[in-house]
């Protein structure tokens, strides 16, 4: 698993923003490919409920086949979006690691993940 060195020259970073209208299956919302040679660093994660009621959000880190809860059926207010982390948070991904997240009911949260691809 080859991390790049984030204080060198020779790294880019790319800004992303990922969506994701979640269900109660757990969806992949970034994955780095076990053989990449880059790390991903998570700025900030919200989400935001477009329903009339209030609903559960989980965020989970997998690596190494483990799954690591970041947020657990956190609930989201309606007709309101909540932050789980912001630029002061920074989580990191390395080769192999996946986000994935899920809902307590369908089509009722939208996650936006916004991530630098450090290559």
């Amino acid at each position: 698993m080859a991390v790049p060195n984030l204080n060198t020259a020779a790294t880019t970073i790319e800004g992303h923003l990922a969506t994701v209208a979640l269900t109660t299956t757990a969806q992949t919302v970034v994955a780095i490919d076990s053989a990449a040679i880059r790390t991903v660093r998570l700025r900030s994660m919200f989400v935001s409920n477009k329903t009339a009621s209030t609903q559960a959000v989980t965020v989970n880190i997998v690596r190494g086949g483990n799954t690591y809860p970041v947020v657990f059926q956190a609930s989201v207010i309606r007709n309101s979006i909540y932050n789980m982390a912001s630029l002061d948070d920074s989580l990191y991904m390395e080769p192999g690691d996946t986000l994935q997240a899920l809902a307590g009911a369908n089509s009722a949260l939208t996650l936006f993940v916004s991530y630098e691809d450090c290559i």
